[in-house]
């Protein structure tokens, strides 16, 4: 029985190995009982390092503030929880990790330890941020022109404001001119340069 646990254990250490993603379980103060290799290049760290330390005190897993209170909310009710982090490498890049976090019980049906697996959504996120950058250049160019087609319409607005008051000014002017043209006292002509009458008053 010794022997197949051994034989076991390799077994799931070799695949884990081999996956892409980053697996790690980690107990309840935060101590790393196991990482498999991407966890190692990902923090340039070597499994011992790693299973030395508290996964919550790695500067590379940014405030650890934010896992414990997401793990502190886990319970055997609410055994999973989902955590999307950005990372500082120690090669000064930096990388998007979607944790997919999961409580393991023990037989009494207390958590024992936690297990996660990491998922890199740096392009993703990067795709996101592009997204939002055009979105966002959209937006102001939509709010320039919309600007733009208030000005010219409020231009247009003004100008047919003066039109119309200038007919108005026009036909008061006109109005004015033929009412004292008909009511003076004495007789008003409009002619040509040869005598030819326009326009005559009726005195």
């Amino acid at each position: 029985m010794e022997q197949v646990l051994r034989t076991s254990r390799v077994l799931y250490q070799t695949v884990v190995d081999d996956q892409l993603d980053y697996i790690c379980r980690f107990r309840p103060d935060g101590q790393c009982t196991f990482v498999n290799d991407s966890i190692c290049r990902l923090t340039y760290r070597s499994r011992e390092e790693l299973l030395n330390q508290s996964l919550l005190e790695m500067a590379e897993f940014g405030d650890p503030s934010a896992w414990r209170t997401r793990v502190g909310r886990l319970s055997p009710e609410n055994p999973k929880t989902e955590i999307e982090q950005r990372l500082n490498l120690p090669d000064g890049t930096t990388c998007w990790i979607r944790w997919i976090v999961i409580a393991i019980l023990d037989d009494a049906g207390r958590i024992a330890e936690y297990q996660s697996v990491g998922h890199d959504i740096t392009e993703i996120k990067r795709a996101q941020q592009m997204l939002e950058s055009h979105q966002a250049e959209l937006e102001r160019q939509v709010q320039r022109r919309t600007r733009a087609l208030y000005t010219a319409n409020e231009n247009l607005r003004l100008e047919i404001e003066d039109r119309i008051q200038l007919e108005k000014d026009i036909r008061e002017s006109e109005l004015k001119y033929r009412m004292l043209f008909e009511s003076a006292p004495m007789g008003i002509a409009l002619t040509t340069f040869d005598g030819r009458i326009l326009a005559a008053n009726t005195k």
